[in-house]
């Protein structure tokens, strides 16, 4: 693999990860979701699927931020 292949997946990965926390914002402005809903709407969109590994995360680091909520229901 050369260097600029490595590059590129290197600001996709990048580009990915930044527009998730925008897309996160984006989706719960729109309508309450829970995680698993998101990652599937998203792929919808994007035709990327982010992993468990990272939208929970940003998610947390929203909250964090008072940014988003979180309800538990049950």
């Amino acid at each position: 693999m050369s260097k600029s292949d490595i590059l590129g997946r290197e600001i996709a990965r990048d580009f990915r990860k930044g527009l998730l926390k925008f897309f996160i914002l984006k989706m719960l402005d729109r309508q309450e979701m829970h995680g698993y809903a998101m990652m599937e709407r998203i792929e919808e969109l994007s035709g990327w699927k982010p992993s468990p590994g990272s939208l929970y995360p940003a998610l947390a680091l929203l909250q964090k931020n008072r940014l988003i909520s979180v309800k538990i229901h049950g």
